[in-house]
């Protein structure tokens, strides 16, 4: 869903850069009111949300976690066997998860998964701001909105097949040769962008970035 909805804002956000006139508000405002709408639409529909019966459980409160279980799962049958099940596992899950909190964040392994978080992070930031990115590296009007928008498509098709093929093909390594493939593109872009300067008329500039 994130994928689709990246899609969604990159497409309008170029249609609208290509559409209107650079004067016309209307340029910037429409994306706003689009995300503004789904933002209502959802902040109306939280509120018929039931809460978390696992921060029920969390917090102690006992009176409210079977009672929002049975309206999930047990049409409103707080003996029902499912119901019952469901709450033993979340009680298992928080005293294990309780249990194991102190020595994840001393262990040699949460170094890995900061560093990981952190990671994460970065890339976000760079699909965040690929827009001023692209424009860094000659590329000017809207083909900087564009390229996002095509890219869009690419991460979309590239997330589907990670559906379809990780289970298949196994986690661990599917992931370390993506990592490897990445710091091979990275050491590649750099030499190349070192070797021959981003220019607005510097088109092999603009596509190494792109790939």
């Amino acid at each position: 869903m994130i994928g689709v909805g990246s899609l969604c804002a990159a497409w309008i956000s170029y249609g609208t850069y290509i559409g209107l006139a650079p004067t016309n508000n209307a340029q910037w405002q429409v994306p706003l009111g689009l995300q503004i709408i789904r933002a209502v639409f959802l902040g109306l529909l939280i509120t018929f949300f039931p809460e978390s019966p696992r921060w029920f459980i969390d917090h102690s409160h006992h009176e409210n976690d079977l009672k929002t279980l049975a309206k999930l799962h047990g049409y409103g049958d707080e003996n029902d066997p499912s119901v019952r099940a469901e709450y033993n596992q979340i009680q298992e899950g928080i005293v294990l998860n309780t249990s194991m909190q102190q020595s994840l964040t001393q262990s040699c392994s949460f170094h890995g998964r900061h560093f990981a978080v952190c990671f994460s992070v970065a890339h976000c930031k760079l699909l965040y701001y690929s827009v001023q990115i692209y424009g860094q590296v000659g590329i000017r009007g809207d083909g900087t909105l564009r390229y996002q928008a095509v890219n869009s498509i690419i991460a979309l098709v590239a997330q589907f097949l990670c559906m379809v093929f990780i289970d298949r093909l196994g986690r661990r390594w599917t992931l370390v040769f993506r990592n490897v493939g990445n710091v091979v593109s990275f050491i590649v872009t750099c030499i190349l962008l070192g070797q021959f300067a981003p220019e607005v008329n510097n088109t092999g500039a603009h596509w190494t970035s792109l790939l």
